[in-house]
Formats: C-alpha cells, sequence, structure tokens
C-alpha cells in the first residue's frame, strides 16, 4: 500500500518514505520502482480489500478508470504490479478506422522514414511510426485479417497481433496504465486488460485463462526499402482525423523513464546477462514453445544471421542490413549463410528469397514460415520472461 500510495507522487511522500525505511532498513528515497523490488522479494502477501483500495487509488488519478474490469484476472497476474503511467485513459487515442492512401500520394514521407510494414496475401500496408508514435495504437483489417498494431514507449516494443477472437473483432485503447514496463491495453468492447507487449489477457470475465492474441508479423524498415519491396502497397495516411504534428517526436517517445530497472538482472538466468550488456541494451525477443530467447541488436547486426533452436523449434534470426530489417524463419534441418540483398543459401548452397511471411526456395517449391520476432528492452523482456536463454557473443 504504501509504495501504491508513493508511485502516485501521494503528498505524504515524505512521511511514506521514512515509513518504508523503518520497515525495510534500506533507503531508495523517492525511487518508488525499487522499492517496488525490494517488496517483490519479500513476497507480500496483500490484505482482503487491497483490490479494492487499488481500483479506488487508480480512479482517484483518472475517474476514466472505473470502466476497466480487475474482476476475474489471469492466474499469473499480480495487481500489486499494476501501476498509473502518468497518463490518461485514451490520453494516446487509437486510431480506429485508418485512412490509407497509394503510395504516390504518400508525400509526407521521407525516404528515410521508417514504417511497420504488414502483409496478409498480396496486400501490403505500411504504417508510419511518425504516426504510430503518437497514437500506440492501430486498429485495422486487411482482407480477413483484423488486428492491432502496437507501439509501447516504455519497453521499445513493437509489435501487432490478431484480434478476431471467436467470431468477434475486438479492437483495443490505451488504458493509462503500466504492467512490467510495458503499457497496458483496454479492449473497447468489454474494458478487459492486457498486456500490450505480449499480448496476454490480464483481467476480464471472458479471458480468465489467461488468454493471449495471436502474434503477426511486422516488418519495420525505411520507407524507401519498403516500397521498393512492395511497388502496390497503401499507406496509413497523414491524415489521420486528430491535430497533431507527426514532424516533431511524440512526447510518449521524448520521456527516458522505464518502469523497471536493472534489478530485473537479478531472476534466474538473466544473471549472465548483467556481466555481458550493461545499459539496458535493445534487443530482438524469439518465444516458442514456452521458452524466451533474447539476442542484442548490436550482436545481431554485426554477425548478420543466427541459426538456432528453442523449445525443440529450429529457425534462423537474421538481419537484412540493406533494409534495417529483421526476420526470423523456421528452417527445419537446413543451415543458412547471407550472400547479400534478401537472398540466403543453404548447407549445399541452394538460393532462398527472404519474403515478407515466407522464405521461399529458388530451386523447389519448399517454404518455410516466417516467425515473429519482438524489439524490446532487456529489462522488459526480463519482466516478461525471467528465465529468457541469451544469445551471446564472445
Amino acid at each position: 500500500v504504501l509504495i501504491d500510495l508513493l508511485s502516485t507522487g501521494d503528498s505524504l511522500s515524505n512521511e511514506i518514505i521514512q515509513s518504508l525505511k523503518s520497515i525495510s532498513k534500506k533507503d531508495y528515497g523517492e525511487n518508488w520502482l525499487d522499492w517496488l523490488h525490494w517488496a517483490r522479494g519479500l513476497a507480500i502477501e496483500t490484505f482482503p480489500q487491497y483490490e479494492v483500495f487499488k481500483k479506488d487509488l487508480l480512479i482517484k488519478m483518472d475517474p476514466a478508470f472505473a470502466a476497466f474490469s480487475l474482476e476475474e484476472k489471469a492466474k499469473n497476474f499480480t495487481l500489486q504490479d499494476l501501476f498509473w503511467s502518468g497518463e490518461s485513459k485514451d490520453a494516446a487515442p487509437s486510431i480506429n478506422s485508418p485512412l490509407m492512401v497509394e503510395k504516390r500520394k504518400a508525400t509526407f514521407l521521407r525516404d528515410e522514414d521508417i514504417i511497420y510494414g504488414i502483409v496478409v496475401g498480396k496486400k501490403a500496408r505500411a504504417y508510419p511510426e511518425k504516426i504510430l508514435n503518437w497514437h500506440l495504437i492501430i486498429n485495422d483489417t486487411i482482407g480477413p485479417k483484423s488486428f492491432s498494431l502496437i507501439a509501447c514507449p516504455y519497453s521499445k516494443t513493437a509489435n501487432a497481433y490478431e484480434t478476431e477472437q471467436d467470431g468477434k473483432v475486438f479492437t483495443f485503447g490505451f488504458s493509462g496504465l503500466v504492467y512490467h514496463n510495458s503499457f497496458v491495453m483496454y479492449d473497447h468492447q468489454k474494458g478487459s486488460l492486457w498486456n500490450a507487449a505480449t499480448g496476454q489477457a490480464l483481467t476480464g470475465k471472458a479471458w480468465v485463462s489467461g488468454q493471449a492474441l495471436t502474434p503477426l508479423n511486422v516488418t519495420k524498415m525505411p520507407w524507401k526499402a519498403w516500397k521498393n519491396r512492395h511497388p502496390e502497397t497503401l499507406v496509413l495516411d497523414i491524415n489521420t482525423g486528430y491535430t497533431k504534428d507527426y514532424e516533431i517526436v511524440s512526447p510518449f517517445f521524448e520521456r527516458e523513464e522505464t518502469f523497471e530497472t536493472d534489478s530485473y538482472f537479478e531472476y534466474g538466468k538473466s544473471n549472465l546477462a548483467k556481466e555481458n550488456y550493461a545499459g539496458n541494451p535493445l534487443i530482438y525477443g524469439i518465444y516458442l514453445n514456452g521458452k524466451a530467447k533474447a539476442y542484442p541488436i548490436k550482436d545481431l547486426k554485426e554477425k548478420g544471421i543466427v541459426n538456432d533452436e528453442l523449445g525443440g523449434v529450429h529457425f534462423v534470426l537474421l538481419y537484412a542490413g540493406e533494409a534495417d530489417a529483421v526476420y526470423a524463419f523456421l528452417r527445419n534441418t537446413h543451415v543458412f549463410a547471407q550472400v547479400g540483398g534478401f537472398d540466403l543459401k543453404d548447407q549445399t548452397d541452394n538460393i532462398w528469397e527472404i519474403q515478407e511471411s515466407e522464405l521461399k526456395a529458388t530451386h523447389s517449391e519448399e517454404t518455410l514460415k516466417r516467425i515473429p520476432v519482438q524489439p524490446a528492452l532487456l529489462t522488459a523482456w526480463l519482466a516478461w520472461f525471467p528465465e529468457s536463454e541469451f544469445n551471446y557473443e564472445s
């Protein structure tokens, strides 16, 4: 309770800090995150009315939080780790009916501007980073597939999820809450809360199993590279219906604060990470069959390609330098090497073409499915997957 109050900037902060110091014999000052990590180590149980207290506290921060359901929590969800981000509900308004334009009309994009590309079937769409970073969530549909594209300023993730569940399409918005270094999104249909970085349901009667949304492949690359690879691509129009200056940095991405510290290096196999990677670097993470592994982007760019296995699944992770993009594909028994551009060769020197949804052999009809790979800050990844493995370069 004391840490909850401290996280809101309560007027009694000095008294709260003194109480915490007296109880713990520690001194973390005003850093409520460090106090939180200390409390986690004690496995403190909450009191019977804690849920009522927590919701009342959050509503005090923003009355709109009353719309969120805290009932029927997922088994692995800890209410003690849910906090106010300092932003109000829908402070970053989601785009729910995106207007797309043809490539030739996208004069607001420079060649070097970063876009997030999604391909469904033969239809390609590009979503400019400078627009997404102001809204954080774009709810869209391509053909039969509905999805949400999400950028999280706290964990530095960018991902997409299919959003049709049991025949119903869900759309998502920014809740103003944060959980394990990721902002929490809510669905407009039921008010359930979801981890934006992992796609896992946190609360809500429809999601008591902790159900997770199905990830969708997203390609991050400069606009020039994307439009050359996909000449028929459509682009999210800069006329979104909101009065935003998309040429300046979004205030959500100006802040340097994250909602975790390097205390997460203390968990499980992550002890090795702190020795090798100081400064909370960006990584690309893969999650397969209940197993997670992190690949620091600096190492991946230097090496270019990694043939690996995780959870019994063999895959290849690669950095396409010409497009400044990262891909991962299943590889079965193949071992790949780069040959330049968007081509790979296998152990028998056969050439394979990198496509958005698959790796395609040029010598046969064989294809290898693309699998999602997620950028994130290392501490955020460890918050979600404390037992994550790591790919190290000596």
